[in-house]
């Protein structure tokens, strides 16, 4: 587009300027940028953990070479899906690393662990094979089964994650298969056998110890209160439920892509003049923000169509998110300043941060009735009223009004036959001046332009003028309209307008500061419940359809996450006590996150939706590996569940922490985001996936080996 726009310019007309005031692709090139960036230093921040826990180059380079190869082989599963890199799967890219990262951190660590206790690096290579395989393979089918249902699944979702989870799954898919493989040789080649550690990791290993014995007295502990521990669980497992219910909620975070749509409208019967003079003087006083960039108005129109003379919409551009306030703040300063325009009623909107959720304001309430036009104004005014008395909204207005002033001509059909006026031919010429229908082209400097015969401008701008048109009576005279025609004045709405074939109203409303959209949909709703006589019923358009819709979307898709996971894992360990064991972290690190939602740090949205899924399948894999390897215990040593479980965990224990924190450090580029476009987005998976892996380990390291002693199944040789 922009190779072509020197091209039409030299096409316009002279006197006439092509400017492009807005361009979305460059929101999206620099979100794209800043992912690509956080996606570079995640790789960096993990590498170096992994080194700094490790204490040794040769061990880092496991994970850290499986990281870039199994990326590499991601972008070659995204070429063969036909998928694009775009934000979603450049996001899941950056997801994925947790999933890498913890593969190779098991199989490096177990190698580790036998090359210390005497094993040749050939043969620790094997063994780790050998004892990992079947937990590998566990923890990825399982994160497999995670994502599986968004890509199964409709609407506005299924149509924007599914790219986002299928890219995870063949990254985890491609993960599972590097450290099966390739790992497991990087082991037998780069590890040796008595190698001579340096200070930084014989630190490391005394500061691990000093930590893992420390975890195991307190594990014993808690074993010993196992029904003690058992019953917190049982807290925090219940806790799920009122936390998520209790949360905020929206349909996605407001993302700052520097432009703002404003839709205004002057009273029902004003001229294109006097409408360009408000919009002129909103214009001026916007552009004098020093966050403004650019301002245009459109006058006559609205962006989806529709709209008369008295309407108009425009754009607010809006400098680099570095040189300004939030776009959230200067929203509602602007939504003030546009108040204090006293000719136009005006509402300033953010653009959806999701695509295909629909235009106009975040809140659109829909009530409608068979009943007559006027009933439906009157309840739907009812509604209005309460719902800006509420406090909820910075701006509510309905599009069904009864304001508009409409002149209906009688005329004085005696009068008329008395002078000689054709009833007939009098419509008819009324219909040539005032209608702007066109009878013919003309063609000029090789373009063809409509002829519109039609009154003077300046002669049609009030009613009166049109007393004194004058039409030809038979005999060939011309006579005023004032001498048989008269102006009869009513009040009749400005549009008569159908939902559902239906006589409606719909309310369009953004949220004041602070408070979600749930909020003001649940107010809503409910004081509609209240006060709708029978009759009415009431729906939503725009973004609060696709919120209301995708609700109970993402709820269907944990519940057959969770059912498909336990499915898996009863199929893989042939036991339907041990998968019950390991399914529950995902509650633990579940309640983890939704503490901070309940206490309204963050909302409730789709990303963060996304991002609950993406933990459950993370966070699973912890259990897993406590809980086979404690079966493989009991079965290879004769340990009874407690035993097995306390020596399981202790040796499990280095990997399981170094996984968590190389998961958590690696989100922090997208954690520390600040602003610009897509920060929001970002920051809203990223905070969910690293506070729920944070705390949802900590539950984990004590909770299931409690479970474990008293549910898991007893094995032997």
């Amino acid at each position: 587009v922009r190779d072509l726009v020197p091209d039409i310019r030299r096409q316009l007309p002279a006197g006439l300027e092509g400017l492009i005031v807005y361009d979305s692709t460059e929101a999206i090139q620099d979100s794209i940028d800043e992912v690509i960036r956080a996606l570079i230093e995640a790789l960096a921040i993990v590498t170096v953990v992994i080194f700094l826990f490790l204490g040794a180059i040769r061990s880092a380079l496991v994970p850290g070479i499986a990281m870039p190869l199994a990326i590499v082989g991601e972008f070659f599963a995204m070429q063969m899906l036909g998928y694009s890199i775009n934000l979603l799967t450049l996001l899941a890219l950056i997801l994925a690393i947790g999933t890498v990262v913890d593969d190779g951190i098991v199989m490096v660590e177990n190698a580790t662990r036998h090359i210390e206790n005497g094993a040749i690096p050939d043969a620790a290579a094997k063994r780790t094979v050998d004892e990992l395989a079947g937990s590998i393979v566990a923890m990825n089918i399982v994160v497999l089964a995670v994502f599986a249902p968004i890509g199964l699944m409709g609407g506005l979702t299924g149509s924007l994650f599914t790219e986002f989870a299928y890219t995870v799954a063949a990254a985890t898919l491609i993960s599972g298969i590097i450290a099966l493989t390739v790992a497991p040789m990087m082991c037998a080649r780069l590890l040796k056998q008595r190698a001579p550690k340096r200070r930084l990791a014989r630190w490391i290993d005394r500061g691990f110890q000093r930590v893992a014995e420390s975890y195991a007295k307190m594990l014993a502990v808690a074993l010993d209160a196992r029904w003690l521990i058992l019953a917190a669980g049982t807290v925090v497992l219940a806790s799920v439920y009122v936390f998520y219910t209790a949360a905020p909620r929206e349909l996605a975070p407001a993302e700052d892509i520097g432009f703002l749509m404003v839709n205004s409208q002057a009273a029902p019967n004003s001229s294109i003049d006097q409408l360009e003079r408000w919009t002129s003087l909103l214009t001026e006083k916007i552009v004098q923000s020093d966050a403004v960039q650019q301002v245009f108005p459109v006058n006559g129109g609205m962006p989806q169509g529709g709209g008369g003379s008295n309407s108009a919409f425009g754009g607010i551009i809006l400098k680099d998110w570095q040189e300004r306030k939030p776009q959230t703040a200067l929203q509602g300063k602007f939504q003030q300043t546009a108040s204090e325009v006293a000719g136009l009623q005006s509402v300033v909107i953010s653009p959806p941060a999701l695509p295909g959720a629909g235009e106009g304001a975040p809140v659109q309430f829909v009530i409608s009735s068979v009943d007559d036009p006027r009933i439906v104004f009157e309840t739907s005014e009812r509604v209005l009223r309460a719902a800006r008395k509420s406090g909820l909204f910075i701006y509510i207005d309905s599009d069904l009004k009864f304001d508009e002033l409409q002149n209906e001509i009688e005329i004085d059909r005696d009068r008329a036959a008395a002078l000689g006026v054709d009833i007939r031919q009098l419509g008819s010429d009324l219909a040539t001046m005032l209608s702007g229908g066109y009878v013919n082209y003309f063609s000029y400097d090789g373009r063809s332009y409509r002829v519109i015969p039609q009154v003077e401008r300046t002669q049609r701008l009030r009613p009166a003028q049109l007393t004194d048109y004058r039409v030809k009576t038979r005999s060939g005279k011309l006579v005023p309209l004032s001498t048989f025609v008269s102006l009869e004045k009513s009040v009749q709405p400005r549009a008569l307008l159908r939902f559902n074939q239906l006589n409606s109203a719909t309310l369009s409303g953004v949220p004041a500061p602070g408070v979600s959209l749930d909020e003001a949909i649940a107010f809503l709703r409910k004081h509609s419940e209240q006060s709708l006589p029978s009759g009415f019923v009431t729906d939503w358009k725009g973004r609060s359809r696709q919120y209301v819709a995708e609700s109970a979307t993402l709820l269907v898709a944990f519940g057959l996450a969770v059912v498909l996971m336990y499915l898996t894992l009863v199929f893989q360990y042939r036991s339907f006590r041990d998968p019950a064991v390991m399914l529950i972290s995902v509650p633990m690190s579940l309640a983890g996150a939704l503490v901070f939602f309940a206490l309204g740090v963050v909302t409730v949205n789709i990303y963060r939706q996304i991002g609950l899924l993406a933990l459950i399948g993370l966070i699973i894999r912890h259990g897993i590996l406590l809980v086979e390897f404690a079966g493989d215990i009991q079965i290879e040593e004769g340990l009874g569940r407690r035993a097995a479980m306390e020596k399981a965990a202790a040796l499990r224990f280095r990997s399981i922490v170094m996984t968590t924190a190389a998961t958590v450090v690696g989100l922090i580029p997208l954690l520390l985001a600040s602003g610009g476009p897509g920060a929001a987005s970002r920051f809203a998976i990223s905070f969910t996936l690293g506070i729920g892996m944070a705390l949802g380990t900590v539950f984990t390291l004590f909770v299931v080996p409690a479970l474990y002693t008293v549910v898991a199944a007893k094995r032997t040789t």
